[in-house]
């Protein structure tokens, strides 16, 4: 039985209208934005969340096949709505930003659905009175609350929506705009959701991303013609503290309660901070109505650039950027770096203690030839170029109990990719025989190499090493034959599910675009300008991992404070001790992003 709630609130929202955008606002409150020909209703449509009680927010793993990501979900009273299953995960899975106390949390009855968070109430208005400067919208009296809510007239450059909330009774509330056009999944040209809901991907359920996890506050789902969303204020989204879900004032959703997908935005978070609250305490929000005539990663960047400002902020501190290379390479030297000698690796102790891991010998090799450093090369880049020829796997433990990420103590080399054996050939000048039999042995195989991730040798990016290493060109024909099929299978239409035909799984960032620095290579060998298309296209979607918010204050900011570091808790839980370092304030807007050593 849901809770009776009796409560008092007041919406007031106005829209500044760009000179771009056509508004027509109708009789029942319906506001038509007009853009590249077409036009789109947003109406004036909320939801009410409330509970009584704490629903007790929490992040919990999404349960995504051969996909690591976390989600919002919330208690439920009893077993009803509980539309969450909690996933086992073995002790394998650590390190990397994990946390045990997400992964490892005892199971309740949750839901990951928002809509299903708390007792809703649906509203939307029936009637409209029009002044000299705004228009009035009236909602019809409800058992619970009352509404009201005004559009002003104003001319600006943004579509803005701002609401207040005042309940009459104490408890834990969360209002939703559910006003903006729905489109079915099938319909839409692209969509997308921070963070990892990209090209034509679609959440499972109406998942929710805290503000914290969001790299612009908004969602889009693009029909082809203009790309459409909610935006939350990224006042909201303030740069200290560092945004977490503790501290998350709003969320962001794309799938509503009819599994369509419509731009959404809630705030407060139930369960999460500003939500508890005490009858006549008033909660105020804004959001803005997005209509742009462009795809996705190009109303990202107009947003960006727009309402976030981001440019090109990156100007030098207190020396040049040689002079912080000459520092990072002399610190990369002292036992600071943790590179433990006789296991050829820096240490992984952070993630997986009494590990070591190494993806590369290239880049201590690199330096040492660009510096002519004798000790660069003899004390990193020559163990390191032994570790990537000897070991099975990039992490490596003598520890035979040791089970985080999956290690390996075994020597059945080699780990280093064949794109690494191709640069190790030329740069020994192509004396070293045994550098093209490791690589064409790589070629016609499968290894796994990180985590439990098997990687097949045979694909159009190795073809493409293969050749730059043999200069058969018969390679070269067989990368293009693949590549082409990839772009067909993987570029040329979007995806809609996790993984793709050269990935079994979603890890890290570059795996959930299409695999554009390859493409750019593969251009750069051949001329043909599909590649190069491609490649743009995987770049621009790469970007929509960058963080855009929270945006750099006009203001000091105080770093270090009491003269300690910043130490995360799962480094303190692996026996980790926090570092001391000087208190710090600095001016942002003069410093924005310079180089600091």
């Amino acid at each position: 039985m849901k809770p009776i709630v009796s409560l008092f609130f007041v919406f007031v929202y106005w829209f500044v209208i760009p000179a771009s955008a056509q508004l027509k606002v109708a009789k029942n409150g319906r506001i038509t934005l007009s853009s590249a020909g077409k036009s789109y209703e947003f109406s004036p449509d909320f939801i009410v969340l409330y509970s009584p009680v704490d629903p007790v927010l929490a992040l919990k793993p999404a349960g995504i096949p051969k996909v690591a990501y976390n989600i919002p979900t919330w208690k439920t009273m009893g077993n009803t709505n509980s539309d969450y299953v909690q996933q086992q995960v073995s002790e394998s899975v650590a390190g990397d930003g994990f946390d045990d106390k997400i992964l490892r949390s005892k199971k309740e009855n949750r839901t990951a659905n928002i809509y299903h968070s708390g007792a809703a109430s649906f509203l939307v208005a029936n009637k409209v009175i029009e002044t000299q400067d705004s228009v009035l919208l009236l909602f019809p009296e409800q058992p619970l609350f009352t509404l009201k809510a005004w559009i002003k007239k104003d001319m600006g450059t943004d579509v803005q929506l701002h609401f207040v909330l005042t309940p009459k009774n104490d408890g834990f509330y969360s209002v939703g705009y559910t006003g903006a056009p729905s489109f079915d999944k099938d319909k839409a040209a692209e969509l997308w959701q921070p963070l990892i809901w990209t090209e034509k991907r679609a959440p499972r359920q109406p998942y929710m991303t805290p503000s914290f996890m969001a790299t612009l506050p908004t969602t889009l789902v693009n029909d082809g013609s203009n790309s459409i969303g909610v935006m939350a204020d990224p006042k909201y989204l303030p740069f200290q503290p560092l945004p977490l879900l503790e501290n998350s004032q709003f969320g962001i959703a794309l799938l509503n309660n009819k599994m369509q997908l419509q731009p959404q935005v809630f705030a407060p978070i139930l369960g999460g901070v500003n939500s508890q609250m005490t009858a006549g305490k008033v909660f105020s929000f804004s959001v803005s109505l997005i209509v742009k005539p462009l795809d996705i990663t190009g109303t990202y960047e107009h947003l960006a650039r727009k309402d976030m400002g981001f440019r090109d902020y990156r100007t030098n501190a207190t020396v040049s950027m040689n002079t912080t290379l000459d520092n990072l390479i002399d610190y990369s030297k002292t036992h600071y770096a943790w590179f433990i000698d006789s296991l050829k690796g820096f240490a992984y102790s952070t993630d997986v203690p009494g590990a070591v891991k190494n993806v590369s010998s290239l880049n201590p090799m690199e330096l040492a030839l660009v510096r002519d450093d004798k000790e660069m090369f003899e004390k990193r880049a020559y163990p390191l170029m032994e570790f990537m020829l000897s070991r099975e796997k990039f992490l490596f433990t003598l520890d035979s109990a040791q089970k985080i990420q999956s290690p390996s103590r075994k020597l059945k080399g080699p780990i280093a990719p064949l794109s690494e054996l191709q640069v190790l050939y030329n740069i020994f000048g192509k004396a070293n025989s045994f550098y093209p039999l490791m690589a064409e042995k790589e070629f016609g195989s499968a290894r796994v190499r990180n985590l439990d991730e098997k990687q097949k040798g045979h694909n159009w990016i190795n073809a493409m090493f293969m050749f730059k290493l043999t200069s058969d060109s018969s390679y070269l024909k067989l990368s293009k034959e693949l590549a082409d099929i990839y772009l067909k299978e993987r570029v040329d239409k979007r995806i809609e599910q996790f993984g793709d035909p050269m990935v079994s799984a979603n890890f890290f960032w570059p795996t959930f675009t299409n695999n554009w620095s390859a493409l750019l290579e593969l251009y750069e060998l051949t001329g043909e300008q599909r590649y190069l298309n491609a490649a743009h296209d995987g770049a621009r979607h790469y970007t929509l991992f960058t963080w855009m918010v929270p945006q750099i204050p006009d203001s000091l900011v105080t770093v270090n404070k009491g003269g300690k570091a910043p130490m995360y808790w799962y480094l303190k839980s692996k026996g980790h001790r926090q570092m001391y370092y000087r208190r710090k304030s600095t001016c942002m807007a003069s410093v924005r992003s310079r180089s600091y050593t």
